[in-house]
C-alpha cells in the first residue's frame, strides 16, 4: 500500500501506512503495547478509509474516460515506461541519484493484457528495491546508476530480463539478516552457494535495507514477487555480483 500510494502521489495514504507499518513493528513483540496503541491504530485505518472513498468516487468518474481515452491513444508500454520514469525522476529530485533508463529492447505489446498488468507491477517494485537500496551509495566512478529492461520469445516463453549496475545482492547483509530472524544457523549459510544465499531475498519478511523509510519496505516485495511470477506458471532468477550489477530474469509462459 505504502509503495503503491507513493508512486500515485498519494503522499497522505502512504504517510498513514508507514505509520501503521512503524506501528506494527514496534509492537510485533509486545502484546501491552499492541494494545494500549490500539485507538491510534484505529484513528489511522478511518483516515485512510475516509481518504480511499473520496478516491473511489475520483476513479468511478475517471474510468469511463480512461477506457475512451485508451482506445485512441493507449500504449501499454508508455504506461509502464511513465510509471518507472516517475520511480527514476523522484529518486533524482530527493536523493541526488543519477539514473538512465534503457528500455528499447522492451517490447510491452507481446505480453498479454493479464500478463502485462502483473509485469508491470513486478518491474515496478524491482526499480523501487534498485532505487531504494542505491540512493546512498557511492561506489560508481561516474556516480551513474544504469537499470535497463529488455524482453525476448524464447520457445514460447516470454523472458524478461531487468538489470541494473549498482551495488548488487550484500551477501553479508543477507546473512545477518537470515540469522537475526532466526531463518537458518551460520553453518547453514555458510554451506550454501551465492546462487542459493540469492534466493533468500525471496524470503518473506527478509530485508537488507537497515531502516524502512516511505520508499523501501519490510521485505515483503520480493516475495510478492515470486508469488505473482508463480501464479502466472512462471519463475525468477536472480544473477549478481556484489559492487557490480543484479540481473533478474523473469520467464513467463507465453499462453
Amino acid at each position: 500500500i505504502k509503495g503503491n500510494a507513493g508512486l500515485l502521489g498519494l503522499e497522505f495514504i502512504s504517510q498513514k501506512a508507514h505509520e501503521f507499518e512503524q506501528i506494527i513493528s514496534d509492537s510485533k513483540n509486545d502484546v501491552d503495547s499492541f494494545i494500549s496503541r490500539k485507538s491510534e491504530i484505529f484513528v489511522i485505518i478511518n483516515q485512510i478509509n475516509e481518504t480511499l472513498h473520496e478516491i473511489r468516487g475520483l476513479i468511478v468518474i475517471m474510468k469511463d474516460f480512461y477506457e475512451d481515452f485508451k482506445k485512441e491513444h493507449g500504449n501499454k508500454g508508455e504506461l509502464l515506461v511513465n510509471a518507472i520514469y516517475g520511480l527514476v525522476n523522484k529518486a533524482k529530485e530527493e536523493n541526488k541519484l543519477q539514473v538512465k533508463f534503457n528500455y528499447r529492447h522492451f517490447d510491452a505489446k507481446a505480453l498479454p493484457a493479464d500478463v502485462f498488468l502483473n509485469v508491470k507491477d513486478i518491474l515496478i517494485q524491482l526499480t523501487r528495491n534498485t532505487l531504494a537500496h542505491n540512493c546512498n551509495s557511492n561506489n560508481k566512478s561516474d556516480n551513474t546508476l544504469n537499470i535497463s529492461l529488455m524482453s525476448d520469445l524464447i520457445d514460447q516463453d516470454i523472458v524478461i530480463t531487468y538489470e541494473d549496475n549498482g551495488i548488487g545482492l550484500q551477501y553479508d547483509k543477507i546473512k545477518a539478516k537470515a540469522i537475526e530472524d532466526k531463518k537458518y544457523t551460520q553453518d547453514e549459510l555458510n554451506s550454501m552457494s551465492q546462487n542459493e544465499l540469492a534466493e533468500l531475498i525471496f524470503a518473506s519478511g527478509l530485508s537488507t535495507t537497515e531502516e524502512a523509510d516511505m520508499n523501501s519496505g519490510r521485505g515483503m516485495g520480493m516475495c510478492i514477487i515470486k508469488q505473482k511470477i508463480e501464479e502466472l506458471g512462471g519463475r525468477i532468477e536472480v544473477d549478481s555480483q556484489e559492487g557490480k550489477y543484479c540481473n533478474f530474469k523473469i520467464v513467463i509462459p507465453q499462453n
